[in-house]
């Protein structure tokens, strides 16, 4: 299993709970018949204005089979990010778990 963390920040004008329930319903769906994503996590808010994203997937091919549909969704919300969004990737093995 691969866990990818996106950590992101909007610019102060977006940073709204319609602006956050928006992105959540938006990303929801575009990543729920995502082959090999097994969840998506709710937005969880951070210090300092961040927030992040959890995303799991069965395996590292799914994950970067995935980009192309992950980046093109995230681009939707390029307008409103204060700066680019951190990713961050873990292995595990969870997967008897799941």
């Amino acid at each position: 299993m691969l866990i990818r963390k996106i950590i992101y920040q909007l610019q102060p004008e977006f940073d709204t709970d319609k602006a956050h329930r928006e992105m959540r319903e938006v990303l929801s769906r575009a990543f729920k018949d995502t082959k090999g994503m097994r969840t998506v996590s709710p937005i969880m808010p951070k210090v300092e204005g961040k927030y992040e994203v959890i995303t799991v997937y069965d395996e590292e091919a799914s994950a970067r089979a995935a980009n192309p549909k992950v980046q093109e969704e995230w681009n939707k919300f390029a307008h409103m990010l204060a700066e680019v969004p951190q990713i961050e990737h873990y292995g595990t093995t969870l997967k008897e778990f799941l």
